[in-house]
């Protein structure tokens, strides 16, 4: 069962109602324009503790993560 794919209002109702500063970030469209790749570069700079977890838990933020808020 997958989750729901909230918007930025969507993710926001679930954040504490205080006078707070909020980011949001569409990662999937950041990586689907090319600029993510851009940014992170390669793998060679990723520290060996990630490279475990991605190995154990086959979860990759430059592939899995499509929204962050």
């Amino acid at each position: 069962m997958s989750s729901p794919k909230l918007d930025g209002a969507g993710m926001a109702a679930y954040m504490p109602q205080r006078d707070a500063a909020v980011l949001f970030l569409d990662v999937a469209a950041v990586r689907d324009s090319g600029i993510l790749d851009k940014l992170m570069g390669s793998t060679v700079g990723e520290e060996a503790e990630y490279k475990a977890f991605v190995q154990q838990t086959g979860f990759d933020y430059k592939r899995d993560l499509d929204r962050v808020m």
